[in-house]
């Protein structure tokens, strides 16, 4: 059974505070769980990167709701597809913050020494946050 993929990057507010956005992935993973909604995110005072998967129509939905959420702007819709399986299913939401903590990871990422969410790929963005969700943090 193939599952609908969605990968958006947007700006976090400046406002925006590191507390505020693990109550909002807390928040995520309770309701997304009760949507049959997977995906992970990573986080930095720059960048959101967000996978979603699931159903089509609940995943769109879920989208729609996020382009009015004013906590970011900038927001990107880098991709969306049907997907063979579920990259991220073991989360409800899972979500590494201060991404710039992996620098082994986001190396391979960076153009001139510089990580710029908003250069990359569909497949870049997924391997990028595949490879975040193994470290679990």
């Amino acid at each position: 059974m193939s599952v609908y993929q969605l990968i958006y990057v947007s700006t976090p507010n400046e406002n925006l505070k590191i507390s505020e956005v693990q109550t909002i992935v807390c928040k995520a993973k309770f309701d997304n769980e009760k949507i049959y909604i997977s995906g992970f995110l990573c986080a930095n005072s720059k960048f959101f990167i967000q996978c979603l998967e699931g159903d089509e129509k609940v995943v769109k939905d879920l989208y729609g709701k996020i382009l009015k959420d004013v906590r970011h702007n900038n927001i990107h819709l880098v991709g969306e597809r049907e997907a063979a399986k579920c990259s991220f299913e073991h989360w409800g939401m899972g979500v590494v913050l201060r991404m710039e903590r992996h620098f082994k990871i986001l190396k391979k990422y960076m153009v001139g020494g510089e990580f710029n969410a908003y250069n990359l790929s569909y497949d870049e963005c997924l391997n990028l946050l595949v490879a975040f969700s193994k470290i679990k943090s």
